[in-house]
């Protein structure tokens, strides 16, 4: 019985520990971009246009990375969640719950 709950917990905790990687990896792209921002307005008026260019460049590019590991970290979580709702008959606080009407945990 407990191994078969075992399987299920090692299960979740990887996608949730994959999950708070992209979540990670977001919160850090998002930061560069915020400095490659501040770089780009530093060097804006002395740098070539290169350079200026390829930083302009590297912000957005950014900014889509962090966005894309959100949308990723997100689709996880709720992968997990979504099973622990089938393994459960019931969920653990109905306060959050947004199950039927007619489910039989009320």
């Amino acid at each position: 019985m407990y191994e078969s709950q075992l399987e299920g917990l090692e299960v979740r905790c990887n996608l949730v520990l994959r999950a708070l990687r992209f979540f990670y990896l977001s919160l850090g792209t998002f930061a560069a971009a915020a400095l490659i921002s501040i770089l780009r307005s530093v060097f804006s008026i002395s740098a070539p246009q290169i350079g200026f260019t390829v930083i302009a460049l590297l912000a957005p590019l950014s900014s889509t990375v962090g966005v894309a590991g959100l949308v990723v970290g997100c689709t996880m979580m709720c992968n997990v969640t979504n099973k622990y709702w089938l393994r459960t008959s019931y969920p653990p606080c109905p306060t959050v719950c947004f199950a039927t009407r007619n489910s039989s945990w009320r």
